[in-house]
């Protein structure tokens, strides 16, 4: 009798173990900024980037080093997201197309070459995302990721440059699907 009551208790004890809930390590290790589309959480762990600047709550620059990166922007490998209040789907569509067609038509840009587009949809709204490489006059290559979601009110504009063949194009990818507004 003794032997059946521990037996059913041990396994109580593991069908309780395993059935505990489980923390969402992802949901913990975003960062919360203020962007104008409101409070915007974002994982930076894909690319263990840090905030170097913050311009007028609207617009949140990372890099590898964080702030000791703001001076050097010109070469350095990072993104930026900037919020958006009162942008519908068409509206972060034709603001992420200027913004393509400005990066691309930059007169420091010699050329370009395999550009891709994304559209899909998240958890949050409409996302789409571009990426295409920028080779400069200076000789400097970049692959540049842009992307946007809205959740047809308001809007999160993501850009990045990596300036290192590409070995961040698939974090920043990741970096831009995990935004939630």
């Amino acid at each position: 009798m003794l032997r059946s009551i521990t037996c059913l208790l041990l396994i109580t004890l593991v069908v309780s173990c395993t059935n505990a809930p489980v923390s969402n390590t992802k949901t913990a290790t975003k960062k919360a900024v203020n962007t104008a589309a409101g409070i915007t959480k974002i994982d930076t762990s894909f690319t263990g980037f840090k905030i170097a600047a913050i311009m007028d709550d609207t617009k949140i620059i990372f890099t590898a080093h964080g702030k000791q990166d703001a001076e050097n922007r010109e070469t350095t490998t990072g993104f930026f997201i900037k919020g958006f209040s009162g942008m519908d789907d068409k509206a972060a569509e034709e603001n992420l197309q200027a913004i393509v067609y400005d990066r691309k038509h930059s007169g420091n840009v010699a050329n370009t070459e395999n550009e891709t587009i994304k559209i899909y949809n998240t958890s949050v709204g409409k996302a789409i995302i571009t990426t295409v490489t920028l080779k400069y006059k200076n000789n400097k290559i970049a692959v540049a990721t842009t992307a946007t979601v809205s959740n047809g009110k308001n809007a999160i504009l993501f850009v990045g440059e990596d300036y290192s063949n590409g070995d961040y194009t698939d974090k920043f990818k990741s970096t831009f699907n995990s935004i939630e507004f």
